[in-house]
């Protein structure tokens, strides 16, 4: 769970809570002297203007801490042109801006505004962007923590309306009411015509013009903006920005949307985000049309439950129609109807129901024998070549009707329907393909076609030795899977600890929570050499669960449940000087006082490897029931006689480092979290590396060089210490050798006691990242081919190819009139093509 959604993290504030969890304060260092002069965090970075002349006057704030006496500040600008990512000098930057030589902070104050002038009347070119760098020009006045120069970007009207396909203005279509559902019970069908720009230099960046108001009073059931004002509606017109540069990766940056209905400013921003939260959900941007998967989409209101957000867009109706895109509805979904038996009692017809949208103006469909979805191309080109003489028009066809049967006759045996749908020109849609394998069982004594699967769990270097420098025992498991005519095969992967909290079947564990295999890995799961691919970024020294339930062609299910152990990190090998094993490191906080709390941790060093160098330090700082061992990277320097703890974790080296930051949540709710912080120095903003000392006689870890090192609970909206889990001073620290047990149990009391220590009573709820499989290199998968051996033994053998598509004659081709079943579960090839 380290990847944490969260409206704000303040990491000052987060640094502010530990240094007040405990009422000891830090001993003041040496302090710069002279003036400390910066620019303050919080100015923008980027401006764009509507040539409005409100615009013109703008501001920049400065910092300092000496505040006594008045202070001038002499200020460098520098004027450019951003071309082509290139900065090319104005040489005359006061014809584009007005900017003062210098900043006076009064006497007694710590913030100065620096107020300059932007000439865009006179001279800003529409299609140009202007940067200034502002700098601070004294060679006396220093900088130590903040920012000596700050640069801001500046366009002029930077966004062009988007026309239709005949160069006209015209409006788009947004449906944007769904994000409201988060928090309201309103309509989120509502659809409003708008203007919609596009940036002149970056493509794909759309800017939807004031699509809030009107939206809000109708989600909300008034008749009008006015009306909905009226009623205490807060509104501030207010533009929607979407960035559609990847047409795959649309989304929505953190903004405010200029509506409040009584619980402070709405904020809304997406799931996906490509620099913070590349795994999210992405919109998409498909022939003119921006929709967005249910719940991709936050939203949160300032003063409502802290100001934590909720998944808005909970219907997955949002959407953004460009001008002049035509929105049609070609969707088309097909089912299993049932079946009819003729009076000879022998000849049988399937009957399937076609669901189709409005915009449908006919149906072509065939039949191919046995299953081709894995590979469906051939058939799919033969459909919409349109010469095979079993392709079939739904007879009578009327568009608009939305449901239509068809009765098929047909014997018993595996078969795959292909179907389009055809636009308004009668051409077949590629979008909308269905591509639907079953099994008719037909009449009479059915043969038993058995599901023929089995799965196992293996270590990486029980599978080939190659792959345990890239997938560590420790850290990885291999899944290996090898099936006969499978259609399906869907899995659910976590620690056995949690699966064994589930109190229903392995079945309905996978069908509340499980995944389905794409198409690729089902096709290697089929094959002779069947499919291995890894469980990476587990925790060592722990058994792990692997359900996985396997559907054939013939509708026959089987389930299979490995467990398998990481390995644990072991001493084996090691040649090294420093001392590994446990130690155990003490802090007593207010001694002597009715506040003393003393904190007590069991940390382990262990070697990583056999560089002598590389170590793993188990659970430094504190151990957390439930979430298993937390294993610190650390490297040893002989010649310092230091141990470095960097901040990464063994199996989690891609979230870099981890102190000073959210490490995983501690409830069910998802709003507390556990964070670990360091502290070189009293300027440290938590995320230093932890460095211990090693006496140069004994090589035992000794000492703590950092100032504090702190294990916290954290509020995640409020950002407050809710309770301290550790909390180690380096100058009152102790560290030894572990040789016996320490009061209090193996964790020697390191929750604590007293006002912050071990007050929570929140749990770990789960494990701290999600699992990903990764299907190996193929070269390794047939490298280890013998390793399958073990499955084949058990009866699975290689699958029968169907070479060529050999499409079926129909006996018997007619209509019904489909009975409305409530319940009736449609089968669509590909769900996200069709258009709500």
């Amino acid at each position: 769970m380290k990847n944490l959604k969260m409206l704000y993290i303040a990491l000052i504030a987060l640094v502010a809570g530990v240094f007040t969890a405990c009422t000891t304060d830090f001993e003041p260092g040496p302090q710069k002297t002279g003036p400390q002069v910066s620019f303050e965090a919080s100015n923008p970075k980027s401006l764009e203007f509507t040539g409005n002349a409100a615009e013109n006057a703008q501001q920049l704030t400065l910092k300092r801490v000496e505040k006594d006496a008045e202070l001038e500040v002499l200020l460098l600008v520098e004027v450019v042109t951003v071309e082509a990512e290139e900065n090319v000098a104005v040489t005359d930057p006061e014809t584009y801006f007005t900017i003062p030589e210098s900043v006076t902070f009064a006497a007694g104050e710590d913030t100065a505004v620096l107020t300059y002038t932007v000439n865009q009347e006179a001279a800003f070119a529409n299609d140009t962007t202007y940067a200034v760098n502002f700098v601070i020009a004294d060679e006396t006045i220093t900088t130590p923590y903040g920012y000596a120069e700050w640069k801001v970007k500046y366009a002029l009207n930077p966004w062009e309306l988007v026309k239709d396909s005949k160069g006209n203005n015209a409006k788009g279509k947004v449906r944007i009411g769904d994000f409201f559902t988060g928090y309201f019970n309103v309509d989120p069908s509502v659809e409003i015509d708008a203007n919609i720009y596009e940036h002149k230099s970056i493509k794909g960046r759309y800017k939807v013009e004031d699509p809030w108001g009107a939206t809000a009073a109708a989600s909300f059931g008034y008749a009008s903006i006015e009306e909905a004002i009226e009623k205490g509606l807060g509104y501030t017109p207010t533009d929607l920005i979407i960035d559609c540069t990847d047409p795959n990766k649309c989304y929505i940056p953190q903004q405010a949307i200029g509506i409040d209905v009584g619980y402070g400013a709405m904020a809304i921003w997406s799931d996906y985000d490509p620099e913070q939260y590349p795994n999210g959900i992405a919109g998409v941007l498909e022939e003119g049309i921006l929709t967005w998967e249910a719940g991709g989409i936050y939203i949160a209101m300032a003063n409502y439950n802290e100001g934590k957000f909720v998944a808005g867009n909970a219907n997955g109706l949002f959407r953004v129609v460009l001008p002049g895109v035509e929105i049609a509805d070609y969707s088309l979904a097909v089912a299993y109807d049932g079946m009819d038996v003729a009076a000879d009692n022998k000849t049988t017809t399937a009957k399937f129901k076609f669901t189709y949208g409005a915009d449908v103006t006919d149906i072509k469909y065939m039949f191919v024998n046995g299953n081709v979805e894995s590979d469906p191309t051939e058939a799919l080109t033969t459909l919409f070549a349109g010469e095979d003489e079993n392709i079939k028009s739904v007879d009578n066809f009327v568009q608009g009707n939305k449901e239509v049967g068809i009765k098929v006759g047909m014997e018993s045996g595996i078969y795959t329907m292909v179907a389009a749908p055809a636009d308004k020109d009668g051409a077949l849609r590629t979008k909308e393909v269905i591509v639907y394998s079953f099994y008719f069982k037909g009449i009479g004594e059915a043969e038993e076609h058995p599901c023929e699967f089995n799965a196992m769990m293996v270590l990486p270097s029980e599978y080939n030795p190659a792959l345990v420098e890239t997938f560590p025992d420790q850290t990885t498991l291999i899944t290996m899977a090898m099936g006969k005519e499978l259609k399906s095969v869907k899995y659910y992967f976590n620690a056995s600890s949690i699966v064994a909290t589930w109190e229903g079947t392995p079945e309905e564990l996978v069908a509340a929570y499980g995944k389905e295999y794409p198409a690729e890995v089902l096709a290697k799961i089929n094959s002779e050499t069947g499919y291995a691919g890894p469980f990476s970024n587990l925790n060592a020294d722990t058994e792990y669960t692997w359900i996985a339930i396997a559907t054939n062609n013939y509708g026959e299910s089987k389930t299979i449940v490995a467990t398998k152990k990481t390995a644990a990190v072991t001493y084996d090998d090691y040649t090294g000087e420093l001392v590994i094993g446990k130690y155990l490191m003490s802090c007593t906080v207010n001694a002597g006082t009715e506040n003393e709390v003393k904190f007590e941790n069991l940390f382990e060093v262990v070697p990583n490897g056999t560089t002598n160098t590389d170590f793993v330090v188990k659970n430094f700082g504190a151990n957390v029931n439930g979430l298993g061992d937390i294993m610190w990277l650390a490297t040893y320097d002989a010649t310092a006689k230091t141990l470095t703890l960097s901040g990464e974790e063994l199996g989690y080296e891609e979230y870099g480092n981890q102190f000073g930051v959210p490490y995983a949540y501690v409830d069910q709710a998802q709003t507390q979290a556990l964070a670990f912080f360091s502290f070189a120095n009293e300027g440290s903003q938590g995320n230093d590396p932890c460095v211990l000392t090693v006496d140069a006689t004994t090589k035992q870890v000794c000492a703590l060089q950092n100032k504090l090192f702190a294990a916290q609970v954290v509020e995640l909206a409020s950002n407050t210490v809710l309770a301290t889990w550790g909390y180690y001073e380096g100058a009152t620290t102790t560290i030894a050798p572990y040789t016996e047990q320490p009061a209090g149990g193996e964790n020697g009391g390191e929750n604590g006691g007293g006002e912050n220590g071990g007050a929570s009573t929140a749990s770990i709820m789960s494990v701290r990242a999600p699992f990903s499989s990764v299907t190996i290199d193929k070269s390794i998968v047939a490298a280890a081919k013998s390793k399958f051996q073990s499955i084949k033994a058990a009866g699975v053998i290689s699958n029968t190819k169907i070479s060529g598509v050999r499409t079926v004659k129909l006996s018997v081709v007619e209509q019904y009139t489909p009975a409305k079943v409530k319940g009736f579960t449609k089968v669509k090839a590909n769900a996200a093509a069709i258009r709500r």
